[in-house]
Order: structure tokens, then C-alpha cells, then sequence
């Protein structure tokens, strides 16, 4: 059959706890690219995926996307070209650095969750965000960001907002 290709017009869709696998031959992402101009919300949490596929560049009218524990370890950069993502999760998976220029990507981005990841470092391009984005970590105080991203941490408990504090008045950041 024709699969997702028959079915143009749908604009969200929750795949969580399935056992989608991006090292088949024929990964998800292949499946659903013929909706990248329709498709909003994609909910693949609970996938064995591994990696992110190119196709999900793709998917650039996206506004929520869910990839939790799906044992990510390296976030591409393309990812960068989903510039209207307003929920963006990878909490869960093994993600140990992000992109350097990620935190000018999301201009419109609200709710960004990377608790239970073993992140090393903020990239600098975090003061970018919208002051008013939640940014969930495990633990804020053993990262070791740039100086300049240190009055957005907390020293407080797992998942505290970076955005409770102003940004530094210096941190501009463009790549």
C-alpha cells in the first residue's frame, strides 16, 4: 500500500511504545516524510529509534515533537531546521552534548525537556531561548555551562525552569 502517502491531510500522530527502529532498512522517518507539510505533532516516545533520522529535517512545520527514551545518544544538527517547535522532548535518552547553535533555533519554543540525559555542558547559544521557555534538567548544578549561562541554572531540585532568572544582559549569541 501506499501507507501515510494515502493519507496527506493528517496532522498529528502518537506512535508511542511501539518498536520503531531507525537502523531497519526502511526507518520511520521514511514512512512519514509525504506528511512533512502537514504533520504538527509527532509522538515517537518509548521507540527503540537510536539515532534521528535525516527525514525528520524534514519535518519542518512541527510544533511538538516527543522522542523520550528512545535511547538517543547524539542529537544531529539538523534538528535546527525545526524552527517552529514549541514542545520539543528528549528527556530519557543518552544525550551527553547538544548543538552548538540549538539555542537559536527555537524562537517560539515553550516547554524544552532534557532531564535524565548525562549533559556535560549548555551550549552558550541557550541564552537565545525565549526568557519565557521551561527548560527541564536532572541535574542543573553539576552541569558545566559557559559562565555566561551560569545565573540561568539552578541550584534547586530535578526539572527547574532555567527561565526563572533574567538573561544576562551580555549573552547574545548568534552562529
Amino acid at each position: 500500500g501506499k501507507g501515510f502517502a494515502s493519507l496527506p491531510h493528517i496532522c498529528a500522530i502518537s506512535a508511542e511504545g511501539n518498536l520503531f527502529n531507525a537502523e531497519e532498512e526502511e526507518g520511520v522517518m521514511s514512512h512519514l516524510t509525504p506528511l512533512a507539510s502537514s504533520l504538527f505533532s509527532l509522538r515517537l516516545s518509548h521507540n527503540p529509534l537510536r539515532v534521528v533520522e535525516e527525514g525528520m529535517g524534514k519535518m519542518t512545520h512541527l510544533t511538538s515533537l516527543h522522542l523520550s527514551y528512545c535511547h538517543i545518544a547524539v542529537l544531529p544538527p539538523l534538528v535546527s531546521t525545526l524552527n517552529r517547535l514549541h514542545v520539543f522532548a528528549l528527556d530519557h535518552n543518552r544525550i551527553e552534548s547538544l548543538p552548538p547553535c540549538l539555542g537559536v533555533s527555537y524562537p517560539l519554543l515553550e516547554v524544552f525537556k532534557l532531564e535524565g540525559n548525562p549533559l556535560h555542558s549548555l551550549p552558550l547559544s541557550f541564552c537565545n531561548l525565549p526568557s519565557t521557555a521551561v527548560i527541564t534538567l536532572s541535574t542543573p548544578s553539576e552541569l558545566a555551562p559557559h559562565p555566561i549561562l551560569a545565573p540561568l541554572l539552578s541550584a534547586s531540585a530535578s526539572a527547574s525552569p532555567l527561565s526563572s532568572r533574567p538573561l544576562p544582559p551580555h549573552c547574545i549569541f548568534e552562529c
